[in-house]
């Protein structure tokens, strides 16, 4: 079990410095350990990691790797895998414009979070719901959730949250011609861009912090 969790947190840490088959690497490493052993848990997350990986690297095996951990997830009644795998095959179909799909996925995740109490779970769902009502152009329902999630990561300190939501915020209050605030929340993100960046290892703070967020909770 040792080697397996080291195998998976290298492999975050490659994948928050965005060296991808270096993670991909180390997880199919942990893959592999955890079919032997029959971990299921595990098997689930480093699959839906793997996924999120593929993801990234815009690879045509993410949704299958993604689809597959949520199967495992959902009979091993995994909740915080199963957030994840839903968020991301979530993220995968908002990538390709298919809205109403994406939405019931954050939607599901939302209310399995929401269920089992998992505030940083809680706040990434808004968000992302807040992401699809910008795209939409429903700006009204768009400051809405980006609000509410914002909330939610003010208490949980998470910096890169608090700065990608108050970019989001910006581009709201742009678009709806609230320059006073647009210009407000610009600012903000920018000074948390600068507070970020100017840790010693910032790629060090990603990967923590996904650590945390699928792990920890």
């Amino acid at each position: 079990p040792g080697t397996l969790n080291s195998l998976v947190a290298i492999g975050i840490t490659h994948m928050a410095r965005a060296d991808y088959q270096k993670a991909l690497e180390n997880l199919q490493k942990a893959l592999a350990i955890a079919e032997e052993t029959n971990n299921q848990g595990k098997r689930a997350f480093c699959l839906v990691t793997i996924g999120d990986v593929h993801l990234r690297s815009n690879n045509v095996l993410a949704l299958e790797n993604l689809q597959k951990a949520l199967e495992i997830s959902e009979e091993l009644s995994d909740k915080p895998t199963m957030i994840y795998a839903l968020m991301k095959i979530g993220h995968y179909h908002q990538t390709r414009n298919d809205y109403q799909k994406a939405m019931d996925l954050y939607q599901r995740a939302l209310k399995i979070a929401e269920d089992t109490r998992i505030s940083i779970s809680i706040g990434n769902a808004l968000y992302k719901i807040g992401t699809i009502f910008f795209e939409t152009k429903d700006y009204a329902k768009a400051l809405d959730y980006t609000l509410q999630s914002q909330v939610i990561f003010n208490n949980l300190k998470s910096l890169i949250s608090e700065r990608n939501i108050c970019d989001q915020l910006s581009k709201i209050y742009s678009a709806t011609h609230n320059y006073k605030k647009a210009f407000e929340n610009h600012k903000r993100f920018k000074e948390l861009s600068d507070s970020i960046n100017k840790e010693q290892n910032v790629k060090k703070i990603v990967g923590l912090e996904y650590t945390y967020k699928f792990e920890k909770e």
